[in-house]
């Protein structure tokens, strides 16, 4: 038989080509017919399916909201370190470690806690405050501030019930001013105020040093020696939380 054997199917031994079945059979066009629809509608749909994905959540209606902002404390890490006079240690707290616990939040701010009491001089002398420095890297953190931060605190006089620094920085853009009411946005619009766009994620590398301060001897009391003060260091104590919130808004009732 002369034609294309590709378009040609055998029915009972009798070669039929399918261009006659095309024709002449009703089950056959309508066959044709839903396979030439799934062709054309599948790289469609699919396509439609993609562009609404790539818009994400649609945007709703405009109007004012109001917004519930629940705040958390979450510890990053805690290190007790052993300092020698001007021999400065460095520890790193990394996020990953917290991964879980960050989900479905959003980070206001970090808080730097460093203390340190004046305890461990030996010797008839005045317990005298030891100069602390920190220094805190956030190379290896996607923030909105400084990428290195030193800060050196010296205090006066007797330090034996301890001394206490906060250092924070905010990760949601001007986050301590912003009002709770939103006018004339969508829903998503009135969240997004309190996104921290990932910042505050990564590894803080903070660096302390112990600038070691003897004392002093009492008044009439007997000349540095064997009975002076000796103090070769501190114990200092870092801390590193965040403040972390979750939002939760609800359009006011004349919008309603």
């Amino acid at each position: 038989m002369q034609g294309n054997p590709l378009f040609c199917i055998c029915i009972g031994g009798v070669a039929i080509s399918l261009m006659d079945k095309l024709q002449s059979d009703r089950d056959t066009q309508i066959s044709a017919a839903c396979i030439v629809f799934f062709v054309i509608a599948f790289p469609v749909y699919f396509g439609i399916a993609a562009s609404i994905g790539d818009l994400g959540v649609l945007p709703g209606p405009k109007g004012d909201y109001e917004a519930t902002v629940s705040e958390t404390n979450l510890t990053l890490g805690e290190n007790e370190l052993d300092l020698q006079d001007d021999e400065p240690q460095t520890i790193s707290f990394d996020t990953d470690s917290i991964a879980t616990d960050l989900e479905g939040s959003y980070i206001a701010y970090v808080r730097f806690t460093i203390s340190w009491a004046e305890t461990n001089e030996q010797g008839q002398g005045q317990d005298q405050c030891d100069e602390v420095s920190i220094e805190i890297d956030m190379n290896g953190v996607a923030h909105n501030v400084s990428n290195i931060t030193t800060e050196q605190y010296d205090e006066n006089g007797n330090c034996a019930d301890g001394v206490e620094h906060v250092i924070e920085f905010e990760m949601i853009h001007n986050y301590s001013m912003i009002n709770s009411t939103h006018n004339d946005v969508t829903e998503s619009e009135a969240i997004a105020a309190y996104d921290d766009m990932g910042y505050g994620r990564g590894v803080y590398n903070i660096t302390v040093e112990v600038d070691a301060d003897a004392g002093q001897i009492t008044p009439g009391g007997p000349s540095p020696g064997p009975l002076g003060n000796n103090d070769q260091g501190e114990t200092v104590t870092v801390k590193v939380e965040f403040i972390t919130i979750k939002v939760a808004v609800e359009m006011l009732e004349s919008n309603d």
